[in-house]
């Protein structure tokens, strides 16, 4: 018992500081290779969101145009369509990508995106809540 006690390679204390030396070394790197990938992925993500703003264009162009100006004509009813694509496909995400394409494709302003990306962060706020209601009565919250 005593030779497994004080011999084992676990309990050297050369062996537990070169461990979490070599650790830290792997956490703390950042090399140029994390730093080009980075960069391609997000060059990647930027041309993703301008050939799905162009291909928005082709298919929709102008009749989606008006429906889009006639809903978020003021912040408020941009607000409340963010919520309700929200609450429709659950993803606060999928709504302001979709804002991000309608406003690089020209089919709405900036300030119009703005309003329904507040709107889709409020319904996702909405949805979790009423989840939390739903499951303090004893539900399941599903």
């Amino acid at each position: 018992m005593w030779y497994s006690k004080y011999n084992n390679k676990y309990n050297n204390n050369y062996y537990n500081n070169y461990y979490l030396t070599l650790k830290a070394d792997k956490e703390a790197k950042v090399g140029i290779v994390n730093i080009v990938a980075l960069l391609g992925g997000l060059a990647m993500f930027l041309y993703g969101i301008s050939l799905m703003g162009d291909g928005i264009n082709m298919v929709a162009g102008d009749k989606l145009q008006t429906t889009l100006y006639k809903l978020t004509s003021s912040p408020i009813k941009g607000i409340l369509l963010g919520i309700g694509v929200t609450a429709l496909i659950q993803s606060s995400t999928a709504t302001s990508v979709m804002a991000i394409g309608f406003v690089n494709s020209g089919l709405m302003n900036f300030a119009q995106a703005v309003s329904i990306i507040l709107g889709s962060i409020v319904g996702t706020s909405i949805t979790g809540w009423i989840v939390g209601l739903t499951s303090m009565g004893g539900g399941s919250g599903i």
